[in-house]
């Protein structure tokens, strides 16, 4: 059975009766005045003509002559049928029943008050050789205070039992097949009687609570600027990791990964903080503890409520570290029942970046080439003495062009060379030999349940990612657990445990933008080709060392991307206890504490042979007495390791008063002392 909402149309009487409450103070004659009124109100005839009209449009003109009130539902007017009446001087009684003649609704008048309610559908007479058992089924409708629910639908399965509750929330279901309903019928003679409770829900329809880490209070409790997200809204769309399901869902909230401020992504609340010494990005309070972990701790699929801070009202409870705002997460709790096990796996593609297509200039090359010309007399004046031994690396076109300047070259040969130049555009180049398709997977299991006294939640999350630079991945596994144990009504305690384990592997891959389009990847031949920005020097100052004894010090971007590895391992706990208290007269006492560590191990690895470790050997070799060169740095390869670890925690003691008085007022406040310290090393 269901119950709709509830509509009430009380315009007049309703208002006379609250004014009758309010003058009990005032004087004897002033109260007949006001009793004299409504009596005359309710007494009105009623005249009406409407032809075709709604049956909505009818009631209500009755109730605004009669000036009773008016109960019904929404759902009673889905099917009306149209009313014409033509009455004059005609009873409440009369307008009603005329109104209410062939639509399936009846009335019931008490007390000055008109409640629509379904007529009872009865089923066909039984033949003789039927001996089903026909029996009468009634009860009342209230709430968890005993207080009558009136106009409430009420309807019994199976079969088309409907019909709505009078004013003192009694409803009546007559000839029911005994045996057939939920509700249990003993006999055919006898009327079985249930009272149904309607329990309030814990959060209203509209209700929206403020999480301020702290405590949850009600909007107009809260002196800041604040916005707020459910699971609903959150989980609108997949996500692989917590922020991007925040994106676009939270005024105020900017984050975007295409966009880097002092070398980190975008991640702001409002604007970025003038203290220098703080973070750029706003702090993070996970169930109520701020956090010095990564948001990789974060599993999208557990997600229960996002609020964010966003004001300097945040400051009074978080003080500095608030200034760049607050997001406090609240994650989806254990909660009893048999045990639920649920799993979700998904899998994203990203098309990689069609540079050939937009972005760039078709003319690219030669426009570079255009812009480059007119230094070339300058290039020449500092280098042109010292042409073919210069350390310092030109791009190609200003090299061919300042060798036909000088006179190495002639105008034929530069020519030529730079006609190639300016056919070439290596945007497609670089596509196929440094891009893919990037690929997330993700597979997340959570498993939930237990009794009033201990429930637990249990989820276990992987992600891979492929990424679209070639030769980078990572993945992590996350395995979080909560549970809820109720010592007694009055004391509880909630536990967490988070453990998290990373990894990545990355290889250098150029960005498009720092070459050259003329500049090729590979040759005729399909060998790596260097290219300008990051060699060591020009071609012919490379030409010059290598004759000497040096290694190849230009940059052959194709070579790093597959000789160089960079691996990351990341391990993270995060452990929390809270013990709850309920002392009794709105008093709560709140005590325990977080602990989170993290120990990180990076390891870059750079073979002989790649740009780095050649440079770098040639940096420190030295010219012998034979000519050629001595070196210092022995020939190998060269591992790069640094370690760090973090440590953190805060312990809290916090007593909460939250009373309500009445219907319109509420006390809150809290009081407590909190302790915390973290501890960040590095070993390289």
């Amino acid at each position: 059975m269901y119950f709709d909402t509830i509509r009430i149309r009380a315009a007049h009487f309703a208002a006379l009766r609250k004014i009758f409450l309010i003058m009990k103070i005032t004087t004897f004659l002033l109260l007949i005045s006001m009793l004299s009124v409504s009596a005359s109100s309710l007494a009105q005839k009623i005249t009406l003509n409407q032809r075709n009209a709604s049956l909505e449009k009818v009631l209500e003109e009755i109730r605004r002559q009669s000036g009773y009130d008016l109960f019904y539902t929404y759902s009673m007017m889905d099917n009306s049928k149209p009313v014409s009446v033509d009455l004059k001087d005609a009873t409440v009684d009369e307008a009603l029943k005329i109104s209410l003649d062939g639509q399936s609704l009846t009335y019931e008048i008490e007390q000055n008050t008109i409640v629509l309610k379904f007529k009872p559908q009865l089923p066909a007479a039984p033949k003789k050789a039927d001996k089903t058992v026909l029996s009468t089924v009634s009860g009342t409708v209230t709430d968890t205070l005993s207080r009558a629910i009136p106009a409430a639908t009420v309807k019994l399965t199976p079969g088309k039992y409907v019909t709505a509750t009078d004013v003192k929330g009694a409803f009546a279901f007559r000839n029911v097949p005994a045996g057939t309903l939920e509700i249990e019928v003993n006999d055919e003679t006898q009327t079985s009687m249930h009272v149904l409770r309607l329990k309030q829900a814990s959060t209203g329809l509209n209700e929206i609570v403020v999480n301020t880490g702290y405590q949850k209070i009600k909007p107009e409790q809260s002196t800041g600027a604040t916005a707020r997200i459910g699971t609903k809204e959150y989980e609108s769309q997949v996500s692989t990791n917590f922020l991007e399901g925040i994106v676009n869902k939270l005024p105020g909230v900017l984050i975007n990964n295409d966009v880097k401020f002092q070398g980190n992504s975008l991640f702001q609340i409002r604007g970025l903080s003038t203290m220098t010494s703080t973070a750029q990005q706003p702090l993070i309070v996970i169930d109520g503890y701020p956090t010095s972990l990564t948001l990789d701790l974060l599993d999208p699929n557990e997600i229960e409520s996002v609020t964010v801070l966003k004001d300097a009202a945040a400051s009074t409870v978080y003080g500095v570290r608030a200034s760049n705002g607050v997001i406090v997460v609240e994650r989806k709790k254990a909660k009893e029942g048999r045990p639920l096990v649920n799993f979700r796996t998904t899998i994203g593609i990203t098309p990689k970046e069609n540079h050939s297509r937009y972005k760039w200039d078709p003319n690219q090359t030669s426009t570079q080439i255009a812009i480059n010309e007119p230094l070339i007399p300058t290039y020449a004046l500092f280098f042109g003495n010292a042409l073919g031994i210069t350390p310092s690396a030109l791009p190609p076109d200003i090299l061919i062009a300042m060798r036909n300047y000088l006179g190495k070259n002639t105008a034929a040969q530069d020519n030529q060379t730079l006609a190639s130049l300016i056919a070439y555009n290596n945007s497609k180049d670089y596509d196929r030999l440094f891009l893919r398709n990037a690929v997330t997977q993700t597979y997340n299991l959570d498993l939930s349940g237990g009794s009033k006294s201990a429930n637990y939640y249990i989820t276990a999350n992987y992600t891979g990612n492929t990424l679209t630079q070639r030769n980078n991945n990572n993945d992590q596994f996350l395995l979080s657990g909560r549970t809820v144990l109720q010592f007694n009504p009055k004391f509880s305690l909630d536990l967490e445990t988070d453990l998290l384990d990373q990894h990545a592997l990355a290889s250098p891959v150029p960005d498009i933008s720092s070459t050259y389009s003329y500049e090729r990847f590979v040759n005729s031949a399909g060998n790596p080709a260097p290219t300008y920005v990051g060699s060591g020097g020009d071609p012919y100052y490379n030409q010059t060392l290598m004759g000497r004894g040096g290694l190849d010090a230009l940059y052959y971007p194709l070579v790093d991307m597959n000789l160089i590895h960079n691996k990351t391992h990341i391990t993270s706990a995060h452990l929390m206890a809270n013990f709850i208290y309920q002392l009794g007269n709105g008093f709560n006492l709140n005590f325990g504490g977080v602990y989170e560590t993290s120990q990180g191990t990076i390891k870059n690895l750079y073979p002989l042979g790649s740009s780095f470790t050649n440079r770098l050997i040639d940096n420190y070799a030295v010219p012998n007495a034979s000519g050629g060169l001595t070196y210092n740095v022995p020939l190998g390869d060269f591992l790069q390791q640094a370690n760090s670890q973090t440590s953190s925690y805060t312990g809290r003691l916090m007593l909460t008063y939250n009373k309500t008085i009445g219907k319109d007022h509420s006390i809150n406040g809290i009081i407590g002392t909190e302790i915390s310290d973290a501890i960040s090393q590095v070993n390289i």
